[in-house]
Formats: structure tokens, sequence, C-alpha cells
């Protein structure tokens, strides 16, 4: 993984300096270990001690409503506030919460794809978002979450996308639709539309439903990808939207095991729709 440095990533490692100094910032230890499949280098990050996070929604106490004041680290034209993800495992990895409470199960609106094609701006970066706890949300007010990060494990199979119209990729075995982007010239309007196309291609949205089903979305500027989600933790492993960009999370060596033998295409798959 390389960090690329800019403007934004200056001010996150400011911030992430000054929360670790004080304790803010709750960065759990991990060891990676690589494991190749179908041509794909996963990364699979076992846990090294406890890790603090809470487990679930949290409907009783809201962490973004107030936010910790040492996590911000800048406002959005849109208006979403920028926080550093307190239990991270990653330096830099940032938060993209609404200023006000949205619940994380509904449609996201043109105010995020404008936030989202801000931050594409500033930086090469995963962006991604967990719809609702079976998509490995941990929170119900509404987040989306950024990496910066210029390589991921499905890059090779992520070039290979033929063009600007959504479709399902034969090396991806689970449910889903992928999408070309071209983010010097795509705008927010843009992204908003393609986002709702791949929803309803998906069937994620249906008239009279008033939330769409579970999904993941990921996006970088060169694509989009939409996962379908009908299960949060397949046999015991919690999966969210960075497992389908090729990371994933062993709480215990034991349980890395297991997503070996288990094999992490037939997870995911399992956990797609």
């Amino acid at each position: 993984m390389k960090f690329l440095e800019t403007e934004l990533i200056d001010s996150l490692s400011q911030v992430s300096k000054l929360a670790t100094e004080s304790g803010a910032l709750e960065t759990a230890p991990t060891l990676i270990q690589p494991i190749n499949e179908q041509g794909i280098p996963f990364q699979v990050r076992v846990l090294n001690g406890f890790r603090k996070k809470k487990k679930g929604y949290s409907i009783s106490k809201n962490p973004f409503l107030p936010y910790e004041k040492s996590l911000y680290v800048k406002h959005l034209n849109s208006g979403h506030v920028i926080l550093l993800n307190k239990y991270n495992l990653v330096p830099n990895h940032f938060l993209i919460v609404t200023p006000v409470f949205e619940s994380q199960e509904s449609l996201l609106t043109l105010n995020e794809f404008t936030a989202l094609a801000d931050i594409h701006s500033q930086l090469d970066l995963l962006s991604f978002y967990n719809s609702g706890r079976q998509a490995g949300a941990s929170q119900p007010h509404r987040h989306l979450q950024a990496l910066p990060l210029d390589k991921l494990p499905i890059d090779g199979i992520m070039a290979s996308i033929p063009s600007y119209q959504p479709e399902q990729l034969l090396q991806l075995p689970f449910k889903h639709l992928a999408c070309k982007l071209d983010l010097k010239s795509d705008d927010a309007g843009y992204l908003f539309s393609l986002y709702q196309q791949m929803l309803s291609t998906l069937s994620l949205i249906t008239s009279g439903q008033e939330n769409p089903a579970p999904y993941n979305l990921l996006m970088t500027r060169q694509w989009m990808l939409v996962v379908p989600r009908s299960e949060g933790r397949p046999d015991g492993v919690a999966i969210n939207a960075l497992g389908y960009a090729g990371f994933m999370l062993a709480k215990n060596q034991q349980q890395f095991n297991h997503i070996k033998t288990a094999g992490i295409l037939n997870l995911l798959t399992k956990a797609s729709r």
C-alpha cells in the first residue's frame, strides 16, 4: 500500500499524529498475511491483540453527534464532516459524515456524491459505503469511508472493465455490477444517476420500498462497484465493503486459518445476495 501525499493527506496525518498522542485514536495492531485466489492477491489483516471497537449498532449513543473534536479534519462544501476513523487499522482512514442524523440504511443523495466527487478530485483513493448491518455497517448514522490508497488487490480485474456501462465481470463469482469511470470528467450528478441505475438493475430498490436492500458501494477515480449483501458475517467472518476490494480482517490466527481453508471468494459469494 502506498499512501499518497496531498494537502488533504497532510491534514489527515497532522490530526492523526495529535489524536494518537492524546489517546483519541485507537489503532489496532495487525499482521498482514497474503492469500492469492484466482490471481487476486488478497490481504488479510490478523488482529494482534484485543480490539476495543464496539460491535453492532449503537442507537443510544451517536459518536458523530457530537463528534470528538480531536478526530475532526475539515468540513466539505457539501456540509459533510471529515473525521478520522477512531478504531482504524491503517493510517489516514477517514469518515465522511452527514452533519445531521440520516440513516445508514436509506438511499444516498446527490449531496453524498458531491462530497465523493470533491474528495476524489483531491487525491487518489478508495471510497466505500456499507449500507446497513448486513453490509457491515457499525453505526446507524450515515457515514461513508475512504482510504488514500493507489493500489488495491482487485485492480487487475477492475482494469478489465470494458465500458462505461454497468455490467457483471466474469472473474468475480459474487453478484455485482461494475462500471468504468473517468472522474476527470464525471460530475456528482452523473455519479448519482449511475448509482441509482446500478441499484435498480440489481433490484436493490423497488417502487414503494422506503429503503434499499443491503449493499456495498466502492469507488475509485477509475470505477464504481455495487455488491448486494445478504449476510454480514458468513461463518462468523465480518465482511464489509473492503472485503470486495481485496482486504479481509481476521480476529485471530484461528479465524485466519478458517478464511484460508474456506476460501475468500467463497465467503464473499456467501455474503452477497
